[in-house]
Order: structure tokens, then C-alpha cells, then sequence
């Protein structure tokens, strides 16, 4: 039986971590490179190693959110047993929760479930993503309805940006960041809209979609929020703003497109397989309290 050896990852074992997420397949770790080009602050690392010393399983932790990749699922579950042990047990309020491919959450799972913390839900996504080529171009033109336009957010609009972040954050997390940390939340919000990674959408003059979103250096545009107001769930505006926003990230330079979309919301699924999507891997987001 493999025996691994867990630990907070310290700065000087980073460049191993950068290897094994420039090795790893990029819609399974986007969030963790991401995180790695970033360093925002209050984020930290967590890294499990094989017996020969070579690394087997990272968790970037921000946000009381775990991000995880393995290259060993048996790793993962040793990962969990490891931080179960360190901090799971630690009194805490708040919603925590375990980010990555199904296969991934599961294993570490398996080995964190003994830690002081009780599974309250689960929402499962599909990274879905879209290649942006001039053979994509006019399916995109048709199904953009006439209605739709789109827009990068601007500071006037921060109040819409804020309010439409909180929503999103209270039916996939549980919680309104608003409610718990106001001014907090707000300038997260208007650091987004300074950053350029917002957008809003509208249908017929009335507020239809917020986008939050970054590029990578391959042009390649990663959806983090894909968010639509009660008002306009709808299939034909779930298909036009897609197209709308992709169009625009087109003409903006992007190579592809990947989304994370509930796979609860069948209409929304369905509108983005009708452009042109095309459904890559399962994650799940288990929320833990």
C-alpha cells in the first residue's frame, strides 16, 4: 500500500506545483492556475507526496473553498485524512467547501468526512467549452436574438454587479457574502469592474445576465459566474446572451470558451449544446458546514 506524506505548501516547493499544473490537462485545474498567477491574498496551499517524493495531489484554498487536482486518487483521500486531522476539527461557522472533478471531490471526501463538518449539499457542474473559430462565426450570428446586447460593466453599474454576485453566491454556496461582509463584497465587486472581468446582459431593455470571467495567456476565456435573474430564465435567452457573449470574446481575440453550468438547469445545458458547446468533464461543488 502507498504511503504519502502531507504538508501547507511553503514558497520554495511552488515551482513543483507550477510543473504538475503545466502537465495537467487545463479544464481540470484552471482555478488552481489561476490562483498561482494571482496569489491573492488570504490564499494558501496544501500539496501530498508520493513515497519517491514526487508531488501526487495540491489544494489551492481560497475563499474557504479547496481546490483540488491529483494525479492519485489515493492521494487525495490521504490529503483528506491529513487536513481532517490539522484543521477539520477547528471551531468555525460559515459554509465550507470542496471544488474539483467528481472523481476528485469524492476521493477527498473519503478522507475528510471524519473532520467536525457536516455535508449539507452538493451541486453538480459541466465544464462545457467552445471552440472559437470562423466556422462557429454565423451559427453564433443566428442565434443571437436582435433584442440582446451585451456590455463590459461599468462603474455606474456596480450596485447591478454586486447584487447579481450576492444571488449567484446564495444558490451555489449557500451564503450572501453582502449580508456577511458588506463592504467586503462591494469592493470585490468594483475590483472586478476595474479589472474589465464583468459583463451584463440585456433582453429587451431589461437586465438579463451578468458574466464574470478572465482570460488566460492562451486566450483562452474561463466563465466563473454565469448568473440569470428568476425574470429571464428562459431558453431563448439563455441561448442569446451564450451566443452574444461568445461572439464578443471572438471578436475580443479568444481562442475557446469553457462554462461550469448546473446540470440541474437541463434548459440552460440544452441552449448552450445548441450553439455549439460541447459538454468536457463532471465537477462537483460540495458545500460542508
Amino acid at each position: 500500500m502507498a504511503t504519502y506524506q502531507s504538508e501547507v505548501l511553503p514558497p520554495k516547493v511552488m515551482d513543483k506545483v507550477e510543473a504538475m499544473l503545466a502537465a495537467a490537462p487545463a479544464h481540470e485545474v484552471t482555478a488552481l492556475r489561476t490562483g498561482l498567477a494571482e496569489d491573492p491574498k488570504g490564499c494558501w496551499w496544501f500539496g501530498t507526496y508520493a513515497q519517491g517524493g514526487e508531488m501526487a495531489a495540491v489544494a489551492f484554498i481560497y475563499q474557504q473553498t479547496v481546490h483540488l487536482y491529483s494525479i492519485d486518487d489515493a492521494a487525495l483521500v490521504s490529503m483528506g485524512m491529513s487536513m481532517a486531522k490539522a484543521f477539520g476539527n477547528k471551531t468555525g461557522s460559515g459554509t465550507h467547501q470542496i471544488f474539483g472533478i467528481d472523481k476528485s471531490v469524492d476521493a477527498f471526501w473519503d478522507g475528510f468526512k471524519g473532520a467536525k463538518r457536516t455535508h449539507v449539499g452538493t451541486v453538480e457542474l459541466q465544464l462545457m467549452t467552445l471552440l472559437l473559430d470562423d466556422a462557429r462565426t454565423e451559427k453564433l450570428k443566428e442565434s443571437v436574438n436582435k433584442h440582446t446586447s451585451i456590455s463590459l460593466a461599468q462603474s455606474k453599474y456596480a450596485g447591478q454587479v454586486a447584487l447579481d454576485v450576492a444571488q449567484n453566491s446564495i444558490e451555489m454556496h449557500g451564503f450572501d457574502p453582502s449580508k456577511i461582509a458588506k463592504a467586503q463584497h462591494e469592493a470585490y465587486c468594483n475590483e472586478g469592474i476595474e479589472a474589465g472581468r464583468y459583463y451584463l446582459a440585456n433582453y429587451r431593455q431589461r437586465h438579463a445576465a451578468l458574466i464574470e470571467c478572465h482570460r488566460n495567456a492562451e486566450n483562452i476565456v474561463s466563465v466563473d459566474t454565469l448568473f440569470f435573474p428568476i425574470s429571464a430564465r428562459r431558453p431563448r435567452v439563455y441561448a442569446s446572451v451564450l451566443s452574444g457573449f461568445s461572439l464578443m470574446m471572438q471578436q475580443e481575440g479568444a481562442v475557446q470558451i469553457q462554462a461550469l453550468i448546473p446540470k440541474q438547469n437541463e434548459a440552460l445545458h440544452e441552449a448552450a449544446l445548441g450553439i455549439g458547446y460541447n459538454a468536457v468533464a463532471h465537477f462537483k461543488l460540495m458545500k460542508l458546514r
